[in-house]
């Protein structure tokens, strides 16, 4: 679903069927809460898959490949994201990072950073990253790498009205519900399944 589509049909419930800018809600609030409700519908999905189907990974068209130069600081190799990357759960916002030597990078969570001198040690020829906000370090990079290419899930903040948002088919009626009951100010209310003159909804 193009962000612009997606905006657009938002804004048609929340005024009655009619595209207009005259309403309460502009394009502007709605884009700007868009990456949220991408980001939950995206990480819903993800556990859904993993439950379901033991699958652990997403389609290869919501990533984008960036190549980021390897910079080095006393004896520190690290690479800077041109774009913030997506905070989805087991770091799933990074499909892979490769150098120009052709080297992949393996990730290193926060338990084993500790162990890095041990696995430099032991698996030399593996190279590891860490991810830190913007950046990554590296380890064990080959002399002659100067630069990776980063393949990276971006946050929607990052996108622009035609760009493709990383929603998987069949998430996007409950993405656009999202947002639309945000904005209607529809309220959650807990369900009332006994037959009394009381409502559970309201405070005595």
């Amino acid at each position: 679903m193009v962000q612009g589509v997606a905006i657009d049909l938002v804004l048609l419930r929340v005024n009655g069927g009619k595209l207009t800018d005259d309403g309460n809600v502009q394009r502007d609030d709605i884009r700007a809460y868009i990456p949220i409700a991408c980001n939950l519908v995206t990480s819903k999905a993800y556990y859904v898959n993993r439950q379901q189907e033991g699958d652990r990974d997403f389609p290869s068209s919501f990533y984008g490949t960036y190549n980021c130069a390897i910079s080095q600081s006393n004896g520190v190799a690290t690479i800077v994201f041109p774009k913030t990357v997506v905070p989805l759960p087991s770091n799933q916002g990074i499909r892979y990072l490769i150098d120009n030597c052709g080297n992949t990078y393996t990730p290193l969570n926060d338990s084993e950073v500790p162990m890095i001198n041990y696995y430099k040690t032991q698996f030399p020829n593996i190279r590891f990253y860490r991810r830190t906000g913007m950046v990554a370090q590296l380890w064990n990079v080959s002399p002659l790498a100067n630069n990776v290419n980063a393949v990276i899930m971006i946050d929607p903040e990052n996108f622009a009205d035609t760009d493709e948002l990383p929603i998987q088919a069949g998430m996007e009626q409950e993405f656009l519900d999202i947002i639309v009951q945000h904005f209607t100010g529809q309220r959650q209310q807990p369900a009332d399944a006994d037959v009394d003159s009381k409502d559970v909804n309201v405070v005595p």
